[in-house]
């Protein structure tokens, strides 16, 4: 079913290449690729990752950006915290003989390209340099602000506030990378009313159920049976060892032209380190040509990763 619908886009973005997309701000601009999506969709993984799972911050409040208003409003607030950065540090300078080190504005703010750039969040007095910045795109809206509040007393960041607006991972990611329950929930969190395919049935009760506002928390849809719990663990792992190469839980993915096929894996983030997959993997993974040809060309990967994670990661492995 996702195959058809996906052949039925392809077919109208076709007959519409004449087509243009707009801006928050209504200017006519190209339209996001699958690529963009995808980009954004590895970001903001990382960034909901960072303050839902961090033990020392706690979520305040959260609202959702559902209007164009509210849309606009979002990238102008982030245009009013750029000046704020300055102001602030302008006005309110370290002392000469403090051992505090401040931001520097390229470090809280970086231009990408014409539509996109990275920024940190908005309440910009105390920042917490272990958190990766924001990317954003002015051609795709976040759906949400979170704010959050560093809780430990202990923490050089005590009383931090946090106010972020966030992509959804689940509502960026491209839409032939989604599994079948990540498009119940997407559809779920959109509003969007779509007839499921009928293995679809048992699942859609407790995907409505997710808290929307922790899009991150795994929620088990079902749990195997006894017998089921004995085949898995009389699997034979042996076969399965080249996976301990890898931090499996921050997968990278890349995409080069739709005629080659969807996003293909290509490694993982693991302790701001890109681990990139090794060539005696190459078939493990199923890497395809176009693929190994990123990874083994230094500057084309170092340049990828870059646009990516900017400089979230320190090196390539």
């Amino acid at each position: 079913m996702k195959i058809l619908i996906y052949a039925a886009l392809q077919l109208f973005f076709m007959l519409s290449l004449d087509a243009q997309c707009v801006d928050v701000y209504n200017n006519k601009t190209a339209c996001p690729t699958e690529a963009d999506s995808l980009v954004l969709y590895n970001n903001a993984i990382k960034i909901v990752n960072f303050y839902e799972r961090h033990p020392d911050y706690q979520k305040t409040s959260s609202e959702k950006i559902i209007t164009p208003y509210d849309k606009l409003q979002i990238f102008q607030q982030l245009a009013d915290a750029r000046r704020m950065f300055k102001t602030i540090r302008k006005l309110y300078p370290p002392p000469p003989n403090s051992n505090l080190k401040d931001f520097k504005y390229e470090e809280y703010y970086q231009e990408v390209d014409e539509y996109r750039f990275y920024q940190r969040e908005l309440e910009n007095q105390t920042l917490n340099k272990e958190a990766l910045p924001s990317l954003y795109d002015l051609r795709i809206s976040p759906v949400i602000v979170n704010r959050y509040k560093c809780i430990n007393p202990l923490s050089v960041y005590d009383g931090d506030l946090v106010n972020i607006p966030l992509y959804i991972p689940v509502i960026v990611k491209p839409f032939m990378m989604l599994s079948d329950s990540e498009l119940v929930l997407r559809n779920a969190l959109l509003g969007i009313t779509a007839v499921a395919p009928p293995n679809f049935v048992k699942y859609v009760p407790q995907m409505i159920k997710v808290d929307t506002l922790h899009p991150m928390r795994k929620t088990p849809i079902e749990t195997p049976t006894l017998p089921e719990m004995k085949a898995i663990t009389a699997v034979d792992d042996k076969k399965y060892k080249f996976l301990l190469k890898y931090n499996t839980e921050s997968p990278v993915y890349y995409f080069e032209d739709a005629s080659l096929g969807g996003p293909c894996l290509i490694g993982f983030i693991s302790n701001r380190i890109f681990v990139r997959i090794k060539k005696e993997d190459y078939n493990s993974f199923a890497v395809p040509k176009w693929a190994q040809k990123l990874l083994e060309d230094d500057e084309r990967l170092n340049k990828f990763i870059k646009v990516l994670f900017g400089d979230y990661v320190e090196s390539i492995n």
